[in-house]
């Protein structure tokens, strides 16, 4: 069913009688993966003696304090930080004479590197008008920076509302040297001498002694661009403007005293950047390269302006010097490394661009991130650099716009990376390529292989990971679970997409577009034709197996195809389709396939025929052709016989005014939702001729209804104010009955992949106790329950991609030890037989006549997997609040219905929202408050007719 309203799923089997299933049953089949969830290092700084003080979190403890010395064995805890909200997070941690000053949250702390030595000084409440607003939303105050004054430390804190703080030994007070206007004071430090501070109020630089008295405006102040403090000098940057010239850009050396300032350059262009080395001032110019000296005045290096002097705020660490040379980042025209070695400037050869946090790294070397002008595509990465050359170092990867600081400790510079999983840890470099690497694993929680696309073949299953990018196959043992092929026919890496199975036969499309098959072993695991654009299984007729073959426009339409696993046998059917396309139903002869708009398909596997004549369409198999549920067009909304061919619609039963939804068949009976005048709005049944119409025990309305069928009942899941109700029928008013009521958010409760295995159906399912695990019935309310905890407590372990073969049960959860991982049940072995019994006997049935000419377990729906892919923007947002536009495609058979988007903290969940598909896309808007400790979204599908909950990669947010 194609409605927005019904979203279907369907697994067919037969249930024996039930064993009973010990907790032992269900066990993790292997651990495959080897990745581990990143630590995050934030707002490292020296301390001074050697050592580094940074946050991390190990993924069990939270955010903590560590102290690292370069060294693996001297990397080690500090002690835990007391957050006082969830979304606080570590703004700054800046030393001043040997001790750091951290801005966590609203509150501000020292530490000298040890547990003892680190205690609160400050709790900063949010404050005057913004006092609600902050503690509705969880809003914290803004990042400060830390300055020594007066043999303490000066720092401003506020957000609209901003104050001048002072620490040192006689405790923490106000600074009150601005008059207060009653309004929105923006202050901000901008240097110190020690014994006078430099800030900024709006526009202008000020400076103070401490007192009222003794606080004045610097020269130049005016327009404040930046400043720079040597010998008691103060370095001003501003901006000026005449109408004949326009704007301009002096700076102005104020000398100690009272000495009258002097203008020592001037640009058209701002100032910057400005940073002093070596007792000498650097800066730059639109002219190129300057430094200047008290005593030595201004001396011109030439080169290139640097980058960085169309704003001074921005490439301070875009200057670094090494013995005599003297390195920086070229500006607009110029970019990439330059140097100058004390008589000459140029260029350092290498493809590096756009050069960031240029650091003194090892003598006569430096380390900078950059764009590499060989990978137009690329994200920045690291470099190594002398005056002669630079190397790109392999591995070292930034993903986004903020490039991660370098800090020294005594053994090399000490940095955050990304990992190869693309995870942050704790990264060092002692100016070697082979020096340069993560330096610990601070987060050793696993994450998993990552499996999914799971799909039957015989008695095996076959499944791809997240990590390894070839193609798996178990046979629910350990020993047996392989890769089966790892290379395409390029010899890249396999990377197979979706699978889609027939139950004996997997087809997929390989990283090089190809269409491949496989029966679960190497040898018939072979590519078939291609390339092609991405596919979309639809399902088997025949000895055919139909797909189809996506646009690469939007908005196009799909082509239908077909293939019998050769290459000659691999062609079009000469019909196109408003994808995705849906399996509505199939009996061996024709397979009816349905589009993402009205009308559907019919097919034998040679040819194709459209049947555009129908508003809605459903079918299921039935003696003698199919029972259909719709309303075609210039006709009655009702029940439709067709013939085995799929065509010659009769009329046997109308219902109106409304056309029915959600047909299921089970054993000799159908179970829809309808409108009719005698029973209302409700679900009803009928026999397989459309007759005997019956009410069932349960309404209807116009919510989202689920309903899936397997082990001979449609199990249907309706919303209730406190989360859902898990019914089931047997198509009859007495099978008719609610196995359980689940408490928490519908969403979140929701069950959904219903799969036949031994006797039992298993699914998955939600409660506010243990969250999303794994649960099991045998019809009955009393046998309805979770079937494990395997992430015990209200943590949610959620299980997918749940497929039964006849000894096993295979699906992938998530744990504290193993992370996502694949499990497995396996069936109960049956009792031993008696010596004196003789051996079993295989009694075949007869056939039954009429029946359909191929079981309905043969029917491919309940393997169809989606892939999902997510990109993640963040977005304008009001003040106190952050807001990320998450937006991709569902490939596959998950073209229609809904995905949910997942906002996490760390291990919980802390919002979710959800999306409908248009046209294989979406797009949703996640909003948060504007603090959050190690954030991360996930899209994850909802189930339909053709697929079962598919989930994406994990994608970090700031």
């Amino acid at each position: 069913m194609r409605l927005s309203t019904l979203l279907i799923g369907v697994a067919l089997a037969v249930v024996p009688a039930a064993p009973a299933f010990a907790q032992d049953d269900i066990e993790l089949l292997a651990k495959l993966g080897s990745r581990t969830f990143g630590s995050l290092p934030t707002a490292p700084a020296a301390l001074g003696d050697g050592t580094v003080l940074f946050e991390a979190d190990d993924g069990v403890h939270g955010p903590r304090l560590w102290r690292s010395d370069g060294t693996a064995a001297g990397t080690r805890v500090v002690t835990d930080l007391p957050y006082r909200t969830e979304y606080a997070k570590l703004y700054a941690n800046e030393v001043v004479d040997g001790v750091a000053y951290l801005h966590m949250g609203s509150s501000i702390w020292r530490s000298d590197g040890t547990a003892a030595g680190t205690r609160e000084l400050l709790v900063l409440p949010p404050e005057g008008k913004r006092a609600a607003a902050a503690a509705a939303d969880g809003d914290e105050l803004r990042r400060t920076v830390f300055l020594p004054f007066k043999g303490g430390v000066a720092f401003v804190v506020g957000n609209l509302e901003q104050r001048l703080w002072v620490a040192d030994a006689a405790g923490v007070r106000r600074l009150d040297v601005v008059p207060e206007d009653g309004g929105w004071t923006y202050l901000g430090l901008a240097g110190s001498t020690g014994d006078e501070l430099y800030f900024t109020q709006g526009g202008s630089l000020l400076k103070t002694d401490g007192t009222r008295e003794g606080t004045v405006g610097v020269p130049n102040g005016a327009d404040f661009e930046g400043l720079a403090l040597l010998d008691g000098y103060a370095l001003v940057a501003s901006r000026t403007y005449t109408t004949q010239e326009g704007h301009r850009y002096p700076l102005v050396a104020v000398p100690p005293g009272s000495g009258p300032p002097v203008k020592i350059a001037e640009s058209s262009s701002r100032i910057g950047p400005m940073r002093v080395l070596d007792g000498v001032l650097y800066f730059g110019t639109d002219a190129g390269v300057h430094r200047w000296a008290p005593e030595q005045g201004v001396t011109a290096l030439g080169g290139p302006a640097p980058a960085g002097n169309e704003s001074h705020a921005s490439g301070s660490e875009n200057f670094a010097k090494t013995g005599a040379v003297l390195f920086w980042a070229g500006g607009a025209g110029a970019d990439g490394l330059w140097r100058h070695d004390g008589t000459s400037v140029a260029r350092v050869p290498g493809p590096a661009r756009s050069p960031m946090r240029i650091t003194t790294v090892a003598p006569g070397r430096v380390l900078f991130w950059a764009y590499d002008s060989t990978d137009p595509d690329g994200e920045r990465v690291l470099w190594l650099a002398d005056a002669a050359g630079m190397q790109r170092v392999p591995g070292e990867v930034i993903r986004g716009e903020y490039t991660y600081p370098f800090v020294r400790s005594a053994h090399g510079l000490l940095y955050a990376a990304f990992t190869e999983q693309g995870d942050v840890e704790l990264n060092r470099s002692d100016g070697t390529v082979a020096g340069t690497g993560q330096l610990v694993d601070l987060n050793t929680l696993p994450k998993g292989s990552g499996p999914s696309n799971a799909a039957r073949v015989g008695d095996r299953v076959l499944f791809t990971t997240y990590e390894h990018p070839g193609l798996w196959v178990t046979d629910g043992t350990a020993a047996g679970t392989t890769v089966v092929r790892e290379h395409d026919r390029t010899g890249a890496p396999l990377a197979p997409r979706t699978l889609y199975s027939d139950g004996a036969t997997t087809y997929f499309q390989g990283r090089d577009d190809w269409l491949y098959r496989s029966d679960g072993t190497a040898a018939g695991t072979r590519e078939i034709a291609g390339p092609f654009r991405a596919l979309e299984g639809v399902g088997p007729v025949g000895s055919a197996f139909v797909f189809g073959q996506l646009p690469n426009c939007y908005p196009c339409d799909a082509e239908l195809w077909r293939t019998d696993g050769s290459a000659a046998g691999t062609r079009s059917l000469g019909v196109e389709y408003d994808y995705p396309a849906t399996a509505v139903a199939g009996n061996g002869r024709s397979l009816l396939i349905g589009g993402a708009l009205f009308g559907f398909f019919r097919t034998g596997g040679e040819t194709a025929v459209a049947n555009h004549r129908w508003l809605n369409f459903d079918a299921v198999p039935a003696p003698g052709g199919y029972l259909a549920a719709g309303q075609a067009k210039d006709n009655e909304s009702g029940l439709y016989r067709l013939d085995e061919d799929g065509a010659n619609a009769q009329l046997v039963t109308p219902i109106g005014p409304n056309f029915p939804l959600g047909l299921e068949r089970l054993g000799d009976r159908v179970v829809f939702i309808a409108e009719t005048a005698a029973f209302g709005r409700r679900w009803h049944s009928a026999d397989l001729r459309g007759g005997d119409l019956q009410p069932l025990p349960l309404e209807f309305g116009n919510q989202y209804v689920y309903v899936d069928q397997a082990g001979g009942f449609a199990f249907i899941t309706r919303p209730v104010a406190d989360g859902s109700e898990l019914w089931r029928t047997d198509g009859t008013a007495a099978g008719t009955i609610k196995l359980v009521s689940l408490k928490g958010t519908y969403w979140d409760t929701l069950p959904d992949q219903f799969t036949a295995f031994a006797g039992q159906v298993f699914f998955t399912a939600g409660d506010e106790v243990s969250g999303r695990e794994l649960w099991r019935t045998d019809g009955t309310p009393a046998g309805t329950k979770l079937a494990r905890d395997l992430w015990p407590g209200p943590e949610s372990s959620d299980p997918y991609g749940l497929v039964a073969t006849d000894d096993f049960l295979l699906f992938t959860a998530d744990s504290l030890e193993y992370g996502y991982e694949p499990w497995r049940i396996r069936r109960a072995p049956g009792p031993a037989p008696r010596p004196e019994e003789p051996a079993p006997v295989t009694i075949t049935p007869l056939p039954v006549p009429d029946a359909p000419s191929s079981p309905l377990g043969t029917l491919p729906v309940k393997q169809l997997r989606a892939t999902v892919s997510v990109q993640v923007k963040r977005a304008k947002a009001p003040r106190g609040s952050v807001r990320w536009t998450v937006s991709g495609r569902v490939d596959g058979t998950g073209c229609s219905g809904r995905v949910r988007i997942d906002l996490r903290s760390g291990s919980r969940r802390v919002k979710t929202v959800t999306a409908q598909l248009r046209r294989c896309r979406y797009t949703a808007t996640v909003k948060a408050a504007v603090r959050g400790r190690n954030r991360s979204l996930s899209v994850r599908t909802l189930p339909t007719r053709t697929l079962v909950a598919a989930t994406s990669r994990t994608v970090r947010v700031r």
